[in-house]
C-alpha cells in the first residue's frame, strides 16, 4: 500500500503540471498578444505592465490566506476552485474594452492564480523526498514556461486569424477543463490525513516563525529582486523586438518561444544539479544563475537592429535559462528551510514577496521607454535588480533539511 502512495506521485505531478501550465498560459499569453491589445485598446507601454501588475497584486492579497488553508484544511478543494477563477477570468478578458476593465479582470485571474501556485507548490513539497524534490519542483515549474512556449507560438497566429480576445477563451475553456481533472485525479498526501481537524493552528503562529527566519527573509527578498528580471523580460521581449530591433510580431514571439522554452529546461535542470551534483544543495547553483542573468541583462543594451539573429537566438536562450531557471530552486528552499508542517505558509511569504517584485517590475520598466524612449535604460534597471538579488542569495546559509 505504501509502495502504490509512494508511486502516485508521479500522477500528482502531472496533475499539478497540467493544472500549472494551464494556469500559466492564461496569464503569459499577455505578452505574445500586447502588441494587439495595444493597438486595440489605445496602451502605453506602462499601461500594458500594469496588467500583470495588477494580476500579481491579487497574488500578493491571495497566497498568505491560500498557504494557510491548504496547511489547515488541505489541498484539493483550493487546486480545484483555483483553476475555475483562472477559467473564468480569460473567459471574462473577451469583454474588455478599456484598460480599466482588463485590469480588474486580471486581478480575478490573479487571486486564481496565486492560490493554485500555493496549492501545487506544497503539494510537490509534501509528496517528493528530499533527494527528488528539487527536480521535481524545476519539472513542475517548468510548466509555467511550456504553457508560455504555447501561447508564443500560437496566440498571434489566433490573434491574426480571429482577433486577440479569442485567444483568452480558448485558454479559459482549457482552464475548466484542467480543473476537472484535478478534482478527479489528486489526492492528499498521506503525511496531510485529517488536517481539517486540527483546529488548533493559527495563522499568527506560523507567519511569525516565516518572518523571524533570516534565511527565509533573505531568499523571498531576493527572489523578488530577480523576478524583475524575470518578467521585465518575459513581457517586454517582444515590444523590444518588434519597436527596437524592428522584426515583425510573429518573428519577435518566436524568440519569445526560445526563452521560455530555456527557462522550461534550466528548471529541472537546475534542479537536478543540485540534487544529484550537489548533494541537494540550492544556493550555488542559483548564485550562478543570477550571475549570469545579470550579464545577460547587460548585454542587451548592446543590442540592435544590426545584430547578427544567431547571436541573439544565443543570448536569449541563455537570459531565459538563468533569468527563469531558478524558480523551482527557490520554492524548494523556501519549503525546506521552513520545514513541514510551515511550508505552506513559508511558500506563501516567499511568492508573496515576488509577486510584489512582479507588481513592481513591469511598470517601472515601460515607465522608463515611456519617458526616455530607451530601452537600453530600461534593460540597466534589470541588471541593478539582477545584481541586487543574487548578492542576497549569496548570503543564505543553507541549513539541514527538515522535510
Amino acid at each position: 500500500m505504501a509502495e502504490a502512495s509512494s508511486r502516485y506521485r508521479y500522477v500528482i505531478l502531472t496533475v499539478t503540471w497540467v493544472a500549472y501550465a494551464v494556469s500559466s498560459a492564461c496569464r503569459l499569453n499577455l505578452a505574445p498578444l500586447a502588441p494587439f491589445m495595444r493597438a486595440d485598446l489605445s496602451l502605453s507601454i506602462a499601461e500594458l505592465g500594469l496588467f500583470y501588475s495588477f494580476t500579481y497584486l491579487a497574488y500578493i492579497c491571495a497566497q498568505m490566506p491560500a498557504g494557510w488553508f491548504v496547511d489547515r484544511f488541505g489541498i484539493r478543494p483550493l487546486l480545484v476552485i483555483s483553476q475555475v477563477v483562472v477559467g473564468g477570468a480569460s473567459l471574462l478578458m473577451y469583454t474588455v474594452t478599456s484598460a480599466l476593465q482588463g485590469w480588474l479582470v486580471e486581478f480575478l485571474a490573479g487571486l486564481g492564480a496565486g492560490s493554485l501556485l500555493v496549492c501545487t507548490t506544497k503539494a510537490i513539497a509534501m509528496w517528493f523526498p528530499t533527494k527528488e524534490r528539487a527536480t521535481a519542483m524545476g519539472i513542475q515549474q517548468a510548466s509555467l514556461n511550456l504553457g508560455g512556449v504555447g501561447t508564443a507560438i500560437m496566440m498571434p497566429v489566433i490573434a491574426l486569424a480571429s482577433g486577440w480576445r479569442f485567444g483568452f477563451v480558448l485558454m479559459g475553456a482549457v482552464a475548466i477543463v484542467s480543473a476537472g481533472m484535478s478534482l478527479a485525479l489528486f489526492r492528499e498526501p498521506p503525511s496531510m490525513a485529517g488536517l481539517g481537524q486540527r483546529s488548533e493552528i493559527r495563522p499568527k503562529g506560523p507567519l511569525g516563525k516565516v518572518l523571524t527566519n533570516r534565511n527565509i527573509v533573505l531568499t523571498a527578498i531576493g527572489a523578488m529582486f530577480l523576478v524583475i528580471v524575470e518578467f521585465c523580460l518575459i513581457m517586454n521581449l517582444v515590444l523590444f523586438m518588434t519597436e527596437s530591433i524592428l522584426l515583425s510580431v510573429v518573428v519577435a514571439s518566436g524568440y519569445l518561444a526560445l526563452v521560455e522554452g530555456a527557462g522550461a529546461l534550466g528548471k529541472p535542470l537546475f534542479g537536478a544539479i543540485s540534487d544529484r551534483l550537489l548533494s541537494a544543495k540550492r544556493r550555488p547553483i542559483w548564485v550562478f544563475a543570477g550571475i549570469m542573468s545579470l550579464a545577460c541583462s547587460a548585454s542587451m543594451v548592446f543590442l540592435s537592429p544590426q545584430t547578427p539573429a544567431l547571436l541573439i537566438a544565443a543570448m536569449l536562450a541563455l537570459f531565459g535559462l538563468t533569468a527563469i531557471g531558478w524558480g523551482g530552486l527557490f520554492l524548494t528552499m523556501m519549503g525546506e528551510l521552513a520545514g513541514k508542517e510551515l511550508s505552506g505558509v513559508a511558500s506563501s511569504f516567499g511568492l508573496t514577496m515576488t509577486s510584489l517584485g512582479i507588481v513592481m517590475g513591469p511598470p517601472i520598466f515601460g515607465f522608463i521607454v515611456d519617458t526616455t524612449g530607451s530601452y537600453q535604460l530600461a534593460w540597466a534597471f534589470t541588471a541593478i535588480c539582477a545584481a541586487v538579488g543574487t548578492l542576497l542569495i549569496s548570503l543564505i546559509r543553507e541549513e539541514k533539511k527538515t522535510m
